[in-house]
């Protein structure tokens, strides 16, 4: 076996990515403001008795309706934008430098494998596949102090994984449909969300319990519109799996990926093969499994990545 003296730098954490949570921030934000301006705007027109009861008249009912709009609105365009900022993720390749990587596949995730990948179909991601890589590429996966998935082997067996994803018409699809759906959920979710604080405006802590409903009831339409709308745009796509050189690729092939690496925060802030451009075919290992890289830097010697050559 050709195992090396140097350790594979596994699982060693980086500071996370900041995108998702300055999303949830901002998304969590504008709600808030969103409500706060449609309290301010309420009180600031509905009239009350002397029993704290809302006269419910013209007044007061528009001003309950318009609150509803504004509260139902903010909802509504932040789960919106949630759902497309998962959508361009999802249909952007990586922009990261192209690198090679090389060795044998230990495991495959396929895109809509999961009951949640059905039930919120813009989260779905692209077909995966882990692969065991050599030795030499475990500088790809270890740059800038990423998180690097390792196998459950003792060392020196222990190996380097690199997920790897391929694109899947399916997941783009589905996102782009999700994005529609959302779009026509949400005009129908803030009408939604006007009616129901109109209706329930009949004193100040009811208008106020009226306006989370109308938020939470539209938001809540804007899911289900992305729901129906991305499997409806999924049904009509088509399924792609990851192939190398026309062969399907499974558990064993020995493989070359070629593609644009990122560090996503999805992975753990690992750096992934985001999509793979090309794979190439090598054959199938006859290695023991489970698989390591000692047994792999022998058999798949002379992979598809270019080399510096060596001056003597």
């Amino acid at each position: 076996m050709a195992c090396v003296s140097d350790r594979p730098n596994c699982g060693v954490e980086r500071a996370l990515n900041p995108l998702n949570e300055i999303v949830s921030l901002v998304t969590f934000i504008a709600s808030l403001v969103g409500i706060i301006v449609a309290i301010y705007g309420l009180l600031g027109w509905i009239k009350i008795s002397s029993s704290g009861v809302v006269l419910v008249n013209g007044i007061a009912v528009g001003a309950g309706f318009g609150a509803g709009l504004i509260a139902g609105f903010v909802a509504a365009v932040a789960t919106f934008v949630l759902i497309a900022h998962y959508g361009a993720d999802r249909c952007t390749q990586g922009t990261g430098e192209s690198e090679c990587l090389a060795g044998v596949v230990i495991g495959l995730e396929n895109s809509f494998s999961s009951t949640w990948d059905e039930l919120f179909p813009w989260r779905a991601m692209h077909d995966r596949v882990d692969i065991v890589v050599k030795s030499f590429y475990w500088q790809v996966l270890e740059a800038s102090d990423a998180y690097v998935f390792c196998t459950a082997e003792e060392m020196p067996e222990k190996s380097e994984i690199a997920r790897c994803y391929f694109y899947d018409r399916r997941v783009c699809a589905a996102s782009q449909g999700a994005a529609t759906g959302a779009a026509i959920g949400a005009v129908i979710g803030i009408v939604v969300a006007a009616f129901i604080a109109a209706a329930l405006c009949v004193t100040i802590v009811l208008c106020v319990l009226g306006l989370i409903l109308a938020s939470a009831a539209a938001s809540a339409i804007v899911f289900a519109g992305a729901a129906i709308g991305g499997q409806i745009a999924k049904g009509f796509s088509t399924d792609d799996d990851p192939s190398a050189e026309g062969q399907t690729i499974q558990v064993g092939s020995l493989v070359t990926v070629h593609g644009p690496i990122q560090n996503r925060e999805d992975d753990s802030n690992a750096n992934v093969v985001y999509w793979a451009d090309s794979a190439q075919f090598h054959g199938t290992s006859m290695s023991p499994q489970p698989f390591t890289y000692c047994d792999i830097n022998d058999e798949l010697a002379e992979d598809g990545c270019r080399r510096v050559p060596v001056i003597e």
